[in-house]
């Protein structure tokens, strides 16, 4: 196989000169330097070259100027242990003398020695076959500064020769598998990002190539399963979309036999690479789980966290796993840091799994001022956000997070941190007026507003229109309130229709029993069915009907009706039913601007066998809700906030 560099194509040099000019003493001793003394310098560095050893990293700077002496005369092998061995230090700690540049200013520099090595490294012909650009590759992934310019230019020129290479069908799986490590230890060490402008698109390129190498079942076979575990998990670090290689993945690991002969942290990490990696993979991780379910209590317990992160990026929730780690994770919380416990709290809100016996000591141990005042302003919105996606009232945490988050206090909130606690404090309508303005004045000044934001927002607008929240659009001002008027008819996406075959059904037996029946109706943020039932038996609309104000009759004569399936509910289901706060808060808000609502739990609807038992059951729920009373206008915020008293 051809690994070597094309022909006619120059070795690769870096773009700016190398910037260390030795003095003349050093390379006067430089020439008398012996291969004897070369080699006892290197058998001194070599115990700060090894990894996971108390000095790793730490080789004394007292060795520089005799380092100095050999530099040029380092092969690539001995230029990564010398990087290795002062790995530890900060990049502008070992730096070496520089010589001002001829006719220059007579004034020495600095220089990092980590820079130096680098460029030595990657320069010459050093890089010319695959091994050697992958050992270079593995250096710099592991040692070279993440701000290092030789290092970055060397990830561009690196995605562009394994692009070719993967092009041409030039590489063995156990090569992809190393450059997919490299590139996973590199991207780890960087800030997100810096990744994101690593090499630009050949980056990105690269790793899908590579990926689609590999996806090639005559690769991905002739591997090992460890080597195919490592794959996944290198692949998921990435980040990089590879539909082909997840469902190629799933393919080789899916089936029982191959998961029970890996190990717990091989199966939660593959639990994770299938979301990470863009597939759902619905076999191969209800095979990994069902595995995972008889080791789950004995787990340690970050290994249990990843787990339930992993389960929660993929919006999974293996009933039997579930009933393990409920058992489990109670007696853990206390193990976990407070951003741990932050984490398990958001995996909690994205399942919608509402456990007493874990969330009550979460909050406990998040309450305290030591613990909140190591949040910073997205972390602390978060929060705020979890406590209304579970539906928790806590009151003094509650107020320790509206006092830090204060704009006098002067916490950075991302956009949608912010959309998403302006929601929070409008679901408890919790008296924090400057926060609210703050929120709304931060959102106001955004550009491109994502239709999640969008749609909290207009829910917000609706709540501050019926009532439901402390403030009025008078004490927002005139420029808020214009901005949330435009807002509320701005066109959103339908909502998603996670029942959809439930619904479908109660709205087919409304129109069948009802003297009206509207579908689709917007109202604020909600696309409502209305339906009309007749009190008498001649089936005929109200004298008061106005068919020239069609919605304004809807609300007055007809009622919204709910298709509330398992998704309206928080898990475990039934026990008892309870309520998600998004259901809640969409009850209050249509209760509050007079529209009365019926709801039709999927738990009862399964129940009923035939039409006749649903007809039935549909005209009884109808008229009991056209003949209910509507609370008094404007008693809507104080009763949420006394609804919301009650933390489980």
């Amino acid at each position: 196989m051809a690994q070597g560099r094309p022909a006619g194509r120059k070795a690769w040099e870096p773009r700016q000169p190398l910037p260390l000019e030795l003095p003349h003493r050093i390379s006067a001793g430089m020439a008398r330097a012996t291969w004897a003394a070369k080699a006892q310098l290197l058998g001194r560095l070599q115990p700060f070259a090894v990894a996971g050893t108390h000095c790793a990293g730490a080789a004394p700077l007292s060795l520089l100027p005799e380092l100095c002496g050999h530099l040029r005369g380092f092969t690539p092998a001995e230029l990564r242990l010398v990087l290795a061995a002062y790995a530890g230090h900060p990049p502008e700690v070992p730096a070496l003398s520089q010589a001002a540049p001829s006719g220059g200013p007579q004034e020495a520099g600095r220089t990092r020695l980590s820079d130096v090595l680098v460029q030595l490294l990657v320069g010459g012909s050093r890089l010319g076959t695959l091994p050697q650009l992958l050992d270079a590759a593995d250096a710099i992934a592991s040692f070279a500064p993440r701000d290092c310019g030789a290092a970055l230019e060397f990830w561009t020129v690196f995605a562009e020769r394994i692009a070719r290479l993967s092009a041409g069908n030039q590489l063995e799986p156990g090569q992809m598998l190393r450059i997919f490590q490299v590139c996973a230890t590199w991207k780890q060490r960087c800030d997100p990002a810096q990744g994101s402008q690593r090499s630009g698109g050949a980056w990105g390129h690269m790793l899908r190539s590579v990926g689609g190498r590999l996806a090639d079942p005559r690769h991905l076979d002739a591997m090992p399963l460890t080597d195919v575990v490592a794959v996944a998990r290198y692949a998921a670090r990435l980040g990089e979309p590879q539909l082909r290689l997840a469902a190629a993945v799933g393919l080789r690991v899916g089936g029982r036999e191959a998961a029970a002969s890996l190990s717990p942290e091989d199966l939660v990490d593959l639990i994770g690479a299938a979301g990470r990696l863009g597939g759902r993979l619905h076999m191969m991780t209800r095979a990994l789980a069902d595995e995972l379910e008889l080791q789950a209590q004995h787990l340690p317990t970050r290994l249990l966290l990843r787990l339930c992160v992993h389960l929660g990026a993929l919006e999974m929730f293996p009933q039997r796993l579930a009933a393990v780690l409920e058992e489990a994770l109670p007696s853990r919380v206390h193990e976990l840091t407070t951003q741990e416990q932050l984490q398990l709290l958001r995996v909690s809100g994205r399942l919608r799994w509402r456990l007493p016996n874990v969330l009550e000591p979460l909050l406990e141990s998040l309450r305290p001022e030591v613990n909140l005042d190591g949040f910073d302003g997205a972390e602390l919105g978060a929060l705020l956000y979890e406590l209304y996606r579970l539906d928790l009232w806590d009151e003094e945490l509650l107020r320790g997070l509206c006092e830090r988050l204060h704009p006098d206090v002067g916490r950075a909130v991302p956009q949608k941190t912010a959309a998403n606690a302006l929601l929070a404090l409008s679901y408890f309508s919790y008296p924090a007026e400057e926060l609210y303005k703050r929120f709304v004045h931060e959102l106001l000044r955004a550009r491109d507003l994502p239709h999640e934001a969008v749609y909290q927002l207009k829910t917000f607008e609706m709540a501050v229109r019926v009532g439901h929240t402390c403030l009025s659009f008078e004490s927002l001002g005139q420029l808020a309130s214009r901005w949330l008027f435009g807002i509320r008819k701005t066109a959103t996406p339908p909502e998603p229709m996670a029942e959809s075959a439930f619904a479908d059904d109660v709205s087919a037996v409304a129109q069948s029993i009802a003297w009206k029946h509207a579908t689709e109706v917007e109202v604020g943020p909600y696309s409502l069915d209305f339906a009309g039932m007749a009190e008498g038996e001649d089936g005929e609309p109200p004298a008061e009907w106005d068919d020239n104000k069609p919605g304004r009759s809807l609300t007055r004569f007809c009622v919204a009706l709910e298709a509330d399936g398992p998704s309206h509910f928080y898990r475990p289901h039934g026990r008892p039913w309870h309520w998600t706060s998004t259901s809640k808060l969409r009850h209050r808000l249509l209760t509050a601007a007079r529209i009365k609502v019926a709801h039709v739990p999927f738990y009862d609807w399964m129940q009923l066998s035939s039409d006749m038992e649903k007809e039935a059951y549909l005209a009884r729920l109808l008229l009991r809700a056209q003949q209910r009373g509507l609370p008094a206008a404007g008693h809507s915020g104080a009763a949420g906030l006394a609804e919301a008293a009650s933390r489980f």
